[in-house]
Formats: C-alpha cells, structure tokens, sequence
C-alpha cells in the first residue's frame, strides 16, 4: 500500500467507529424490547462488535479502491 497505508487505517477505523455508534444509537431501543438482564445487550452488543463488525468494515473498506503494491511473487496466489 505505501503511501495510502495511514488513510487505509483511517478510514477502516473511521467505518468501524462509525458501524458502533450505529448500533448504540439505533439499536438500543430495540434491545430494550428484550428482557431487563444485564448480560442480554452485553452479548448482543460483543456479537456486533467482534463478529459483524470487522466482516463490514472489510467489505466497506474494500470499496474505496485502495492500490496495493506488487512484490515478486504475489502474482503466483
């Protein structure tokens, strides 16, 4: 990547960031539907973001055509 490396992990953490407070905002209301234990937006909200979010954030981060560099061999994957 070089030179686009910093704004690479900007804008990955920029989309997770954002796909958090997403979730906290919008989410939250309908957790509430839930029963009032502790544990139930503990999990929902650790499934969100260490399972979903990482999958979006690479799939969104993917779309801004960030070049990556060629080194010998690579063309061989």
């Amino acid at each position: 990547m070089g030179k686009d490396t910093l704004r690479y992990m900007a804008v990955c953490a920029g989309i997770y960031l954002g796909l958090a407070l997403f979730e906290v905002l919008v989410l939250h209301p309908l957790i509430d539907f839930f029963p009032a234990s502790v544990w139930t937006p503990v999990i929902f909200y650790g499934i969100l973001l260490i399972v979903i979010d990482p999958i979006l954030t690479r799939i969104i981060s993917n779309r801004f055509g960030f070049k990556e560099l060629k080194r010998d061999g690579d063309d061989l994957m």
